[in-house]
């Protein structure tokens, strides 16, 4: 909570790795991942092919899911440009700008 409220404020930290919200933003996508291939799998079954409910959980993580991409997009290219740092191109190559002053490593 208080990255995103340092985020707000514009003065968070650059991280190296993920930054807090980034790590949540991970668990998020896998848990919602999760959720939807699960249902989607339970709806192949012929005990839950006809069940409302399992459609219902299933569009509605599939849904989340595509908002959480969304808003993972929008705060990569916010932290990118706050940082002066292209994390799309870093998350191909794998390569960052080195740590200077307050970074967290």
């Amino acid at each position: 909570m208080a990255f995103m409220l340092a985020t707000i404020s514009g003065k968070e930290k650059r991280y190296l790795g993920h930054n807090p919200a980034g790590g949540a933003m991970i668990l998020a996508l896998l848990a919602t991942l999760l959720v939807t291939a699960g249902t989607g799998w339970m709806m192949t079954l012929a005990q839950y092919a006809k069940a409302d409910w399992v459609e219902s959980i299933h569009e509605t993580s599939a849904n989340l899911t595509l908002i959480l991409v969304v808003a993972h997009v929008a705060g990569v290219l916010l932290v990118s440009w706050r940082h002066k740092e292209n994390l799309a191109k870093s998350m191909v190559n794998g390569k960052k700008r080195a740590p200077e002053g307050d970074d967290v490593v």
